[in-house]
């Protein structure tokens, strides 16, 4: 299975569901989530979705829907159409040696597409750092990944991941062409439920707002900062900074104690507390 996907879909929520794919349907081999710049024009998929939509379209208008009632007014009725004519006995042998010789049409309930909705609402997911600079990612497990920050559509990358290559929980970064770009990293994904991100948040607050009260004009400081610039870790760096005089003699610029707010185009909800710090950036002379 393979799918050409918007930026909308690069999700670390989707990214968690597409890593249970093929625990959840036995019968896929493989399953290859590429994103793509948009108005690049239409790829393999969006040709896929078209032969769907005609295939019910068609049967609609002409009224020869494979379906008991012989109506298509439903979601069931138009997957029930779709499962009889792909496999179909006169479907199967006109494209038995083509490129696309098995169509597999899965319905999906609209309670248990609403349920999956509201539970990833309510968690929280962690993993597959860099994921705005990441373009392939590949579903091995559960949980598990394989991601690399380059859509390579060169014979050797593509033979080796259809034909299994990566059908591994540690397969090699050299799998494919074997150029930096191309390498397969396999990254873990977690899912927090709402409770667990509270309690997080709760304490990470608590441990800030004690911070600030330390933290004076002068003081250094040293923050972790992720998701920025361009390939996958390219934001995982380090900033210093200064603590500044925020007028008071203090750090503290806002204490958010009844509720959230803005602060110079910043969110912060309550609990958080606001800081006035100087961050110093590198010299452009230096290598």
């Amino acid at each position: 299975g393979s799918g050409r996907c918007s930026s909308a879909s690069k999700h670390r929520a989707m990214l968690f569901w597409w890593s249970y794919t093929r625990n959840n349907f036995l019968w896929l081999r493989t399953v290859l989530i590429r994103f793509e710049a948009p108005g690049h024009g239409k790829g393999v998929s969006d040709g896929l979705g078209a032969v769907l939509k005609q295939c019910v379209l068609g049967a609609i208008t002409k009224g020869k829907a494979l379906t008991v009632s012989g109506k298509i007014t439903a979601d069931l009725e138009a997957h029930e159409h779709l499962e009889k004519h792909f496999n179909s006995e006169a479907w199967t042998k006109s494209h038995q040696f083509k490129i696309v010789s098995e169509i597999k049409i899965v319905h999906s309930p609209r309670e248990v597409i609403e349920t999956e909705r509201q539970c990833g609402a309510a968690s929280k997911f962690s993993g597959a750092d860099g994921i705005s600079g990441t373009y392939d990612f590949l579903a091995l497990l559960p949980k598990l990944i394989a991601a690399r920050t380059f859509g390579c559509w060169c014979e050797c990358c593509w033979d080796c991941v259809c034909a299994g290559g990566m059908d591994s929980t540690c397969p090699s970064p050299a799998v494919g062409c074997g150029r930096p770009m191309c390498e397969w990293v396999v990254q873990e994904l977690h899912q927090i439920d709402a409770r667990t991100v509270q309690k997080t948040r709760t304490t990470a607050q608590a441990a800030g707002k004690k911070f600030a009260e330390k933290l004076r004009p002068g003081d250094w400081v040293v923050a972790q900062a992720r998701e920025g610039g361009r390939g996958r870790g390219a934001g995982d760096r380090y900033w210093i900074g200064q603590g500044a005089d925020a007028g008071d003699g203090s750090c503290i610029i806002k204490e958010f104690t009844h509720g959230g707010g803005k602060l110079e185009q910043t969110t912060f909800t309550k609990g958080d507390t606001a800081l006035a710090v100087k961050w110093f950036d590198r010299h452009a002379a230096d290598p």
